[in-house]
């Protein structure tokens, strides 16, 4: 099968990115012919081995400029029509570099879902799967950001408009693509309510020779070094794991908070950064939280390898890439019961599962690993013995594979 796997930018280090190459490089060692389509590729900056041996196909560094942005009052909202006329620019040249000769089409963003579109409307019209890892809407995005911060909720003119744009944008780039995929159950069933189309839960998958397993001593006495990682989308709710810290040490325990994760490369990150420093200097624990940054792969390894646990407190995310990497090393992991990944993973047998938005219960479930060594060393083991056996690529690309093939038989 000759599949072409998209996405609008590969030149990051995120968990997306991660993803994406991931499906291409399985689809490839189960013997299918495969391109990762991308509008904009830094092959420095974005997984260079991991893309080691796969072709990679995208537009000159040049070709994707988005306009300068309008300032004027009461304007505000020709930048979104004059960016989007600038994103479909770019998705109708990239349509065009895909083989004619592909089979099926695999897009794995908002703007990949249009290069999807435009290659069906110009090229050919083949089957075509969306990897819907969020609902990528306005409104949806909109309202997510309101449940972290409630300054952030849109007036109703700004409302109005993420309701339209959203009603032009699903209808001429979202249902015009016959299947759909979902990380987890909750994104399946809101894609039912939103896009009124019906969609398969793959979960995502993990190389998991790129990360070790290191046999794991608890800490002793009351000293414990706790790591969380990834880009600094609000969604993460790190502040969750900096008030854990606080309680921590409130109660006698010598806590040490590491953060990596790009907050450098936008606005939106860089103030969520100083929110959260902001938060370790109130509380009195500036000095017990560390900020990282982006690492390397060599780097973060050896994160995963030398803390002793792994927190995700992450809040409405659909799966949750980091804790799985964390626990393939060895490192026991505190994971919040409204990340997707809690829905496969069993509370206190091979990690502990926590409420959302819960300091106290994460700074619990560290207090419970550390004060109890044999439960450490099992959730340790445990957690490892999962990933093992069931967070793979294989089997994500079957059951993927599966979806594409039912597809074709039914064009």
């Amino acid at each position: 099968m000759k599949i072409a796997v998209i996405q609008s930018k590969l030149n990051g280090r995120g968990g997306s990115h991660r993803q994406t190459i991931g499906y291409a490089k399985a689809f490839q060692k189960l013997g299918h012919d495969v391109t990762l389509y991308a509008i904009v590729y830094d092959k420095d900056r974005c997984f260079p081995e991991m893309c080691e041996g796969l072709r990679i196909v995208s537009l000159s560094h040049d070709a994707f400029v988005l306009p300068k942005p309008i300032s004027i009052p009461f304007l505000g909202f020709l930048n979104y029509i004059r960016y989007s006329k600038a994103e479909s620019h770019a998705a109708r040249k990239c349509s065009l570099l895909i083989d004619p000769a592909t089979d099926v089409l695999h897009a794995h963003d908002r703007l990949a879902f249009r290069v999807a579109t435009y290659y069906k409307k110009y090229v050919k019209n083949i089957p075509s799967v969306l990897m819907m890892s969020d609902i990528l809407t306005k409104t949806w995005v909109a309202w997510r950001k309101s449940q972290f911060d409630r300054s952030l909720t849109p007036r109703w003119k700004q409302r109005l408009f993420n309701w339209a744009y959203d009603a032009y944008e699903v209808r001429k780039y979202i249902r015009p693509h016959e299947g759909m995929t979902t990380l987890d159950i909750r994104t399946r069933d809101w894609a039912r309510d939103y896009f009124h189309k019906e969609a398969v839960c793959v979960r995502s998958g993990l190389d998991i020779d790129q990360f070790p397993f290191v046999a794991r001593i608890c800490p002793h006495g009351k000293r414990v070094s706790i790591l969380v990682a990834g880009i600094f989308f609000l969604h993460r709710r790190y502040e969750d794991a900096v008030s854990a810290v606080k309680i921590l040490c409130d109660q006698g325990y010598d806590a040490h908070l590491t953060v990596l994760g790009n907050y450098t490369s936008n606005n939106e990150y860089r103030a969520y950064q100083r929110r959260l420093a902001a938060l370790a200097r109130e509380k009195g624990i500036e000095d017990r939280v560390t900020f990282i940054g982006e690492v390397s792969e060599q780097d973060l390894r050896r994160a995963y390898q030398t803390h002793d646990v792994y927190v995700s407190p992450n809040h409405l995310q659909s799966w949750g890439l980091a804790a799985f990497e964390a626990m393939a090393s060895g490192t026991p992991a505190v994971i919040s019961n409204t990340a997707g990944a809690s829905e496969v993973l069993t509370n206190n047998v091979n990690a502990l599962v926590v409420s959302a938005k819960s300091p106290d219960q994460i700074a619990g479930a560290i207090k419970k690993l550390i004060d109890d060594p044999d439960f450490y060393q099992q959730i340790s083991k445990q957690g490892r013995s999962f990933v093992e056996h069931n967070v793979s690529w294989e089997n994500v690309a079957q059951k993927t594979l599966k979806v594409f093939n039912d597809l074709i038989r039914r064009a």
